[in-house]
């Protein structure tokens, strides 16, 4: 029996001592002084719309790290919070490391097209269809479209406004053109006209190229594959003023 109770005790007494140690440990993690931040910007190649130098001084000064402030104080809801307001970043995430360091780690948006809207602003639309800012500091090159698009820039852009913008069909063509090589090459930019209907604009080809609505872009844009790799190069491809693939099976030339 005495020996059971001094066992329990034994135990008792290591736990009480464990429970010590790492509540002093804690103590003091909590008050050191963070040492520095590090932002790391996922697939990053040198150009980035989110400025690393700058997002660094807006988190330094949120952390007060001139001061020396210690982890236990710094903010990492404020920190988040700064982030997820970011128009630019996808998601993050914020953590501080034992080695006192706070690393942040983002992940950009990775637009696919640049929409204009009919008073000439614009926004970048991902390939899932998120569309958000463009910036001062960086300007990707990918495809554009414009002409018709109807679609507020100084708002957050809800489901009406973006199933009734027409961002949603020209991001479609997009991906259409994208699934044929010889296609993704030739094209320079979609336009959308004011009946609503959908053109593209070819290189080395001065005709309006018009598609008509979104249906069957697949084949559609399979026809063009065939007329310019039989037209391009030839005198009779300039004679033309319109080329026209809304029709079924064929493709209806206007002549100048």
């Amino acid at each position: 029996m005495v020996k059971k109770i001094l066992s329990i005790l034994v135990w008792v007494i290591t736990a009480g001592g464990i429970i010590t140690l790492f509540i002093f440990s804690r103590m003091n993690y909590l008050s050191t002084p963070l040492k520095s931040i590090s932002i790391s910007i996922e697939g990053a190649s040198g150009h980035e719309f989110v400025n690393k130098d700058t997002l660094l001084c807006e988190i330094s000064s949120i952390c007060h790290i001139d001061s020396k402030n210690s982890i236990g104080n710094i903010n990492m809801l404020q920190i988040e919070r700064h982030l997820n307001n970011n128009p630019w970043i996808e998601k993050s995430t914020a953590y501080i490391g034992l080695d006192s360091i706070l690393y942040i780690n983002l992940k950009e948006y990775e637009p696919v097209l640049r929409v204009f809207n009919k008073s000439g602003k614009s926004m970048y639309v991902t390939e899932q269809g998120v569309v958000f800012p463009t910036s001062k500091t960086y300007t990707p090159r990918i495809l554009v479209a414009s002409g018709n698009f109807d679609f507020p820039t100084d708002t957050k852009m809800n489901d009406s406004i973006y199933q009734s913008s027409g961002i949603g069909d020209a991001l479609h063509i997009r991906q259409a053109i994208q699934k044929d090589e010889f296609i993704q090459s030739c094209i320079g930019q979609i336009f959308r006209n004011n009946a609503g209907e959908y053109e593209i604009a070819v290189n080395e080809v001065n005709a309006r190229v018009i598609l008509g609505d979104t249906c069957q872009i697949d084949d559609k844009l399979l026809k063009m594959n065939t007329f310019l790799k039989h037209k391009l190069g030839s005198e009779e491809l300039h004679n033309y003023s319109i080329v026209n693939l809304k029709f079924k099976n064929q493709i209806v030339c206007t002549k100048k």
